[in-house]
């Protein structure tokens, strides 16, 4: 089974077509890699549908790699 880590950096890898080097837990969704805000929309939807989660409205707090990872592990704990 992977880590939630691992799932969740293999979803941003493939929304935003970046290569697994530049998605460290660090970088800004934003500032590394031009997200726009419809694009962090389907970000948000595609991990709602991966783990099974509600993400707030509000998908401007998932600003890096690091923010997105705690959420998730958050919401899936949470549940």
């Amino acid at each position: 089974m992977t880590s939630i880590e691992e799932q969740v950096k293999k979803i941003i890898i493939g929304a935003f077509h970046i290569d697994k080097a530049s998605c460290r837990n660090d970088a800004h969704l934003i500032l590394d890699f031009g997200v726009d805000s419809m694009r962090l929309v389907e970000l948000a939807m595609a991990l709602e549908e991966q783990f099974a989660i509600t993400i707030d409205d509000d998908c401007s707090t998932l600003t890096t790699v690091q923010h997105v990872i705690d959420y998730v592990t958050r919401a899936t704990t949470s549940s």
